[in-house]
């Protein structure tokens, strides 16, 4: 895919790998537009990096994504659709606050992916090239236990990216699917686990370079080895992903 010129949408693009994504995606020569719910943040990405367009969105509020949709519409449209947004709570399965933190979990790291999706899909599907990017985790092949609806989450969303690719792949062939695999990344929200993490910067380039040769899954640093593992050595691949002390 060629990036020079194209315009991307990163949602949750204010911090963490989103953030970090702005800085690369200019580089490219790309137009880049991020939305997210904390304004603060969105006008601190905008003191950084001026050229950029934000709005402010709650990804799981209806009202607010079709208000972003139809304002990027609008204004000519994406041709990325990048899913980065995501909310990740350590929390007991059996306490009392179980559904809450699942409820916000789901909506905000695969439902409004769907949303999203849906909404924009027609519009890429006009594009010579598009592509819709979404970040799983290697938590989808198997739990992290002590994120429990997280890892749920985020193996909903890799089905649905491998339902859609494939029910995708002869009527949008402009269109790309891909999905980001990253193993724990060094960001605020993972700040007290104990599991080695890796950079931003790091999932970043190799995002870009799957972009550039149109690859349809991107597995990031040791991402790739654990995928095989799973399959090959689950329980053994569980143990990593869970070991005893898995927080500060």
């Amino acid at each position: 895919m060629q990036l020079n010129g194209k315009v991307i949408l990163i949602t949750g693009g204010s911090s963490g790998i989103g953030l970090e994504s702005i800085r690369h995606f200019l580089a490219e020569g790309m137009r880049v537009i991020i939305c997210g719910r904390d304004g603060l943040k969105l006008q601190q990405a905008k003191s950084r990096f001026p050229s950029i367009a934000t709005i402010s969105c709650d990804i799981t509020n209806e009202e607010d994504v079709n208000v972003l949709y139809q304002l990027i519409k609008g204004n000519g449209g994406v041709d990325v659709l990048y899913h980065n947004a995501g909310l990740v709570n350590v929390h007991s399965i059996a306490g009392q606050s179980a559904f809450a933190f699942a409820s916000k979990e789901i909506e905000t790291n695969y439902l409004a992916a769907v949303r999203l999706t849906s909404l924009f899909l027609p519009e890429l599907a006009k594009r010579t090239e598009a592509a819709i990017v979404f970040t799983t985790s290697a938590a989808a092949y198997l739990p992290a236990a002590f994120i429990p609806t997280y890892s749920a989450s985020k193996a909903a969303l890799h089905s649905y990216v491998q339902s859609l690719r494939y029910q995708l792949k002869e009527t949008h062939k402009n269109l790309k699917v891909m999905e980001l695999i990253p193993p724990t990344v060094d960001t605020k929200a993972t700040g007290n686990f104990t599991a080695k993490k890796i950079s931003t910067a790091r999932v970043v380039k190799d995002l870009i370079h799957g972009l550039k040769n149109n690859h349809t899954t991107i597995h990031v640093s040791i991402a790739r080895p654990f995928y095989y593992l799973h399959r090959f050595f689950p329980s053994f691949a569980f143990k990593i992903l869970n070991p005893k002390n898995p927080i500060r």
